[in-house]
């Protein structure tokens, strides 16, 4: 699969992270509160699987976006998922994905197309990737070396897997 990641996106990325001063020193989890400003958010029964989903409609004189959140995690113990989900979320809205290959999957009769399924593992890696970015830094990759994917995920109160898309950025990009 193509990179879903370039440069442009992580300078990007990079401001925000700048900007509103997400990783502070040491082994701290991010905030997810500056990710939640631009959109309404409410928990909602969903199926175990769907974290979260986000609704959005836009014009140049008006913005809808509401962010629905299953609302298991709300639970104390799911808090690494919820700040997954949030963000991922909102990665959606900071790459300027359109958003309407979820709804063709969701029609009854309606079926994807190769390239419209394509996009659609593409824009998620995407998410996920910088998902990573916001909410793992570089810092913690080099506790990480040192006590393990386990400890840093448990310290950033994220899922382990996020640890790792976060090596694979390092690796390729530097950052």
């Amino acid at each position: 699969m193509p990179a879903a990641l370039n440069l442009t996106l992580l300078n990007r990325a990079q401001r925000k992270i700048d900007n509103d001063q997400l990783h502070a020193p040491g082994m701290h989890p991010v905030t997810y509160q500056p990710f939640l400003e631009e959109v309404d958010r409410f928990y909602a029964p969903f199926p175990p699987t769907v974290d979260a989903l986000l609704q959005r409609w836009e014009t140049q004189e008006e913005k809808f976006r509401v962010l629905l959140i299953n609302e298991i995690l709300q639970e104390p113990s799911e808090s690494a998922r919820l700040r997954d989900a949030i963000v991922h979320e909102f990665c959606h809205l900071f790459c300027r994905h359109r958003g309407d290959f979820f709804f063709k999957i969701w029609q009854a009769d309606e079926k994807l197309s190769l390239f419209d399924l394509h996009m659609e593992r593409l824009q998620e890696r995407q998410c996920a990737q910088l998902t990573a970015f916001f909410l793992v830094p570089r810092v913690a990759l080099v506790e990480a070396r040192r006590e393990g994917t386990g400890y840093v995920a448990g310290a950033l109160d994220v899922p382990p897997y996020l640890i790792e898309l976060r090596w694979d950025i390092w690796r390729k990009y530097g950052r």
